[in-house]
């Protein structure tokens, strides 16, 4: 198996802290989530084709969707970084 030079040092992302790793996950979630709610929003909530909400209730659903990436992101870095440590 062939790996590359960032994976091989155990460390990846990770600073001495491990916050840099922490801040990639965040980023890369963060885009992930909104990129989604954002094409959600504009061809399944009325009014379909335009980055407009209509009803309250679809604005909850979409921040919601943007709290879920966030925390499934810094939940699989958590992990990946345990990972590492315990390899």
């Amino acid at each position: 198996m062939h790996r590359t030079a960032l994976l091989s040092t155990g460390r990846g992302f990770e600073g001495a802290d491990g916050r840099r790793g922490v801040l990639v996950a965040r980023i890369g979630g963060l885009f992930t989530s909104v990129t989604a709610s954002l094409l959600l929003n504009c061809y399944f909530i009325p009014p379909f084709y335009r980055l407009t909400i209509a009803a309250g209730n679809n604005l909850i659903a979409l921040v919601v969707l943007v709290v879920v990436g966030l925390t499934v992101a810094s939940v699989v870095d958590l992990a990946a970084r345990q990972s590492r440590r315990a390899a």
